[in-house]
C-alpha cells in the first residue's frame, strides 16, 4: 500500500486498475492536487471517505482487526493560519472517528519543519535540532 501526493485527478472516487490494485483519491479542484492512496487488496476496501483534498480516511477489512488509513498531505507555510487550522482540525475529527478495535495508519507529507537554520547556511544534514 502507499500514499501519493500532489497527483493530479479529478474530484473524488474510487477504481481498480486492469492488474488489481484500487485507488482512492480526493481532489478538491481549487487546490489542483489530491491525496491517493493505491493498494492491492481484493475485496478489502469496507469503505473510504474524503475529508477533503489533503485528507481521506480509508477503512480496510483484515484479520485480527480492522485496518483504518489516513493518507495526508499537509499544508505548506505559505497558505494561511486559518487554513492551516482548518487542516488540522480535519485530521484531529477524522482520527477521532476511527473505531476503537481498528490499527490506525496516518501516512504522507506533513510538510513539516524541523529545527533550526541560519539564513543562507550551508548544511547536508536532515533533521536539523536545537539541543539547549
Amino acid at each position: 500500500m502507499c500514499g501519493l501526493s500532489e497527483v493530479r485527478l479529478d474530484r473524488q472516487g474510487h477504481f481498480t486498475t486492469l492488474d488489481g490494485h484500487t485507488v482512492v483519491y480526493s481532489c478538491l479542484p481549487t487546490q489542483g492536487m489530491s491525496e491517493v492512496a493505491v493498494w492491492k487488496v481484493a475485496g478489502a476496501l469496507v469503505g473510504s471517505e474524503p475529508i477533503s483534498g489533503r485528507l481521506i480516511v480509508v477503512r480496510l477489512n483484515a484479520k485480527p482487526r480492522n485496518i483504518t488509513l489516513i493518507p495526508v498531505y499537509g499544508p505548506t507555510t505559505a497558505v494561511t493560519e486559518e487554513e492551516m487550522e482548518r487542516f488540522y482540525q480535519d485530521l484531529s475529527r477524522a482520527v477521532k472517528q476511527v473505531p476503537k478495535g481498528d490499527v490506525l495508519l496516518t501516512m504522507g507529507d506533513l510538510n513539516a519543519k524541523v529545527g533550526r537554520r541560519e539564513p543562507f547556511a550551508m548544511s547536508s544534514a536532515v533533521g536539523l535540532q536545537c539541543r539547549a
